[in-house]
């Protein structure tokens, strides 16, 4: 069963890429304004199904949102994570 998540986001595109002696890589283009914000542990990039034209990415690197968290000082002071 898949689930719906609408935490993530486009963040950028990558490109597959060849070294002149033949080694396969991946090129990536990240926007970097986008990215304030962005939980870095939950990266993740797929095939770019919409690709039409050469030069667009063959993939898309989509990042998902950090969860909103209570400021340090108040978790010392209610012992936790909970505000009660």
């Amino acid at each position: 069963m898949s689930k719906k998540n609408n935490n993530f986001f486009t963040i950028g595109g990558g490109w597959k890429a060849t070294t002149k002696k033949g080694q396969a890589y991946l090129s990536l283009s990240l926007n970097v304004e986008k990215m304030a914000g962005v939980d870095l542990k939950k990266i993740c990039i797929f095939p770019n199904k919409y690709k039409k034209e050469e030069k667009h990415p063959d993939y898309v690197v989509m990042a998902s949102k950090k969860e909103e968290s209570m400021p340090e000082e108040s978790k010392q002071e209610t012992g936790g994570d909970f505000p009660f």
